[in-house]
Parts: structure tokens; C-alpha cells; sequence
């Protein structure tokens, strides 16, 4: 009998362990599914919204008197319809499974980054279907020397990245900030650009921003050639350059706020609010500044947009750039040395959303 208690009692206390075992894991996993898809301010699994079945906003959906609007205008006016039509077959030929909708909504997002393109010096691509059609269009040697021409007054290169090379949380940050002071968002965007407003824009790079002159800054990350050949251009970088500085000046206390005065070209004429541009990429830089980590950083913007933007943006619900597409390392560059060669798959996720799907362009 001595010897039957401590063997019972050493079943009964394996029991309790596998019981609190248990009971911790259902709690665990209770937890877990009272939180709303896209809850962690980390995550980037993949959740794709249906394609919209409306058709894109003309003009690239920049808002009406917007300084970027006549480039808008010109670039849709310089790829026609022949030029599209031809694109697609070829698109087709490698991805028969395409449906109508997936492709008039990533061919008008790569017109968007063509326009992102025609400004800045250096735009990464986060869109893996973007960059096979855009690889497509280089088939097509003259009419996208004839586009490119039309629009922007030179060529926008396609210059692969390393297989290994890795884009920075900064470039994320800076096309999300971008991105949002031209278009309106769409229903499209996160699905084909990945998740916007989850990286922070470094402090560093704030610091730059907010410290250089608007000459310094236009020489570093604008693509100043096509300034000299389009004024709306340079009137759409100016644009740029005086939002950069108004919320990175009215963001820091100890630097007075930046009137439309302060700046070298841009006098005013366009009200964002009215436009509905840049209110979240206002929020990003607000944020980026006061945020004490990238996690509280993404949790704020999340609780900054409705419903509706949330889904139309992305956040917190797919991959970073990663669209389900055929994947490539490139970077536009609008005048530097062209390379249309494929470069090896390659995408990229992060906690700080540090990942890309492809590269892009610079000057």
C-alpha cells in the first residue's frame, strides 16, 4: 500500500500538467481569434481582396488642378491603346490565366509608378505582376523609347537588382509617402503594391529631409532631367518638396511652421484636402516622428484609416509587394544605364517591411 501512494500520486500530478498544458494552449488560441485580420502590426501574410469590378480614375486618379495632373494626362495619352493591346498579348502568352480586371488594374498601377518614375530619381518596385508587364513593354524597343520620350522627355531604365541585395525600410516609406500624395487611393493598390503605411520613415532620413535645402534635396532624389524638359514636372516637384517640409516643420517643435512662401518655385493653387491626397502620408511622417517602435508606428496608422482604406491600402494584410506575380530584383532608373535583363525571383517580407519584390529606377 506504502508503495501504490507515491506512484498515484505521481499520475495525478502528470495529469494537472497536461491539463494546464492544455488549458494555456486553448487560451492561446481563444486570444488569437478575437483579434480582427491584419491585427499585428508586423504581419504580412497574404490575404488578397477581389479585383474591383469598376474602371480606374482617369488621369491616373490625381486629383483635378493637382501639379502632377498634366503628367498624368500625358503620360495615359502617350501609351495607346495599340501599344496596350500588343503588351497584353504578350502578358498572355506567359500568364493565360490572367482575367481582364487583374490586368487593367496592374497595368494602371504601373502607370502610376511610370509616373512616380518620371519624378524621382529612384522608385523600387514592390510588384512582381507590375515588373513582368513592365519587362514586356521593353520587347517593344521603339514604341516604349517613343512613350517614355512623350512623357518625360527621356527613358525610364529598368536596372536589376543582386539577387541578394535587400531594399531598406526607408525606400518602403518614401514610395508609401509618395505614392500617397499623388493618386487617390483605389481599391487596387495594396493588392498590387503590398501592404501601405507600415514602415516608419527613419529618423535619419526625416532628419536629412527636414535639414537640406529644397535645391539639395531635388539634386538627390527627383529626377531633375525631366524637370528641365517638362515645367508641370518641376512644378510637381516643388509641390512635393513644399508638402515634405510643411509636415516635417510642423511635426517639430522646435522648427516653425514652413508657409508656401518658404519655398523656391511653389506658390500654392492646390488644396489637398480638397483633392483628397496626403492626408496619410501625413500620418505616416506625423507618426514616423512620434512613434516610439515600428509595431506602435503600424498600429497607429491602422487606427488612422477607415475601413475602407484599410482594405483599399493593404494594411496589415498582404505581403509586402509580393502580388502572387512573377518575381524579379530591378530598379527603374529614368537616365541611367539600361538593363532589361531578368535578374533571379527574389521577395523580400520583414518585420519593418525592409522586403521588396523587384527594383526599379533611378537617374
Amino acid at each position: 500500500m506504502e508503495k501504490t501512494i507515491p506512484a498515484i500520486l505521481i499520475i495525478v500530478l502528470f495529469m494537472f500538467i497536461v491539463i494546464m498544458l492544455i488549458n494555456k494552449s486553448n487560451r492561446s488560441k481563444m486570444g488569437k481569434s478575437k483579434r480582427a485580420p491584419g491585427y499585428s502590426p508586423g504581419s504580412r501574410s497574404l490575404s488578397l481582396t477581389a479585383w474591383p469590378s469598376e474602371e480606374p480614375p482617369s488621369a491616373l486618379g490625381v486629383p483635378y488642378r493637382h501639379p502632377a495632373r498634366p503628367a498624368a494626362e500625358r503620360l495615359e495619352a502617350a501609351l495607346t491603346n495599340d501599344f496596350e493591346s500588343r503588351i497584353k498579348d504578350r502578358v498572355l502568352k506567359q500568364l493565360p490565366s490572367l482575367s481582364d480586371k487583374e490586368w487593367k488594374w496592374t497595368f494602371f498601377e504601373l502607370k502610376r509608378f511610370f509616373l512616380m518614375c518620371g519624378l524621382l530619381r529612384g522608385v523600387p518596385m514592390y510588384s512582381g505582376r507590375a515588373d513582368l508587364i513592365w519587362h514586356e513593354m521593353l520587347m517593344f524597343t521603339r514604341e516604349y523609347e517613343q512613350f517614355c520620350n512623350a512623357f518625360c522627355g527621356g527613358l525610364i531604365h529598368h536596372a536589376p537588382h543582386s539577387a541578394d541585395e535587400r531594399l531598406q525600410p526607408d525606400d518602403r516609406s518614401w514610395f508609401d509617402w509618395v505614392y500617397g500624395e499623388l493618386f487617390q487611393q483605389t481599391p487596387a493598390s495594396g493588392r498590387v503594391w503590398g501592404a501601405f503605411f507600415k514602415t516608419p520613415l527613419p529618423r535619419a532620413r526625416a532628419d536629412e529631409l527636414l535639414q537640406q535645402s529644397e535645391q539639395a534635396l531635388k539634386e538627390k532624389w527627383f529626377n531633375v532631367k525631366a524637370a528641365d524638359a517638362y515645367s508641370d514636372m518641376e512644378e510637381a516637384m516643388d509641390y512635393l518638396l513644399w508638402r515634405l517640409k510643411s509636415q516635417l516643420n510642423n511635426n517639430d517643435e522646435q522648427v516653425a511652421p514652413y508657409p508656401a512662401s518658404a519655398s523656391s518655385s511653389w506658390k500654392g493653387g492646390y488644396d489637398p484636402v480638397i483633392g483628397a491626397t496626403g492626408m496619410l502620408s501625413g500620418m505616416l511622417i506625423f507618426y514616423s516622428l512620434s512613434a516610439s517602435t515600428p509595431d506602435v508606428f503600424a498600429e497607429q496608422m491602422n487606427a488612422a484609416q477607415t475601413k475602407a482604406q484599410r482594405e483599399a491600402n493593404g494594411s496589415g494584410s498582404s505581403t509586402y509587394g509580393c502580388d502572387g506575380g512573377s518575381f524579379s530584383n530591378d530598379r527603374h532608373e529614368p537616365s541611367g544605364s539600361h538593363d532589361s535583363g531578368d535578374s533571379s525571383s527574389s521577395c523580400g517580407s520583414g518585420d519593418s517591411g525592409g522586403g521588396g519584390c523587384g527594383g526599379g529606377c533611378s537617374s
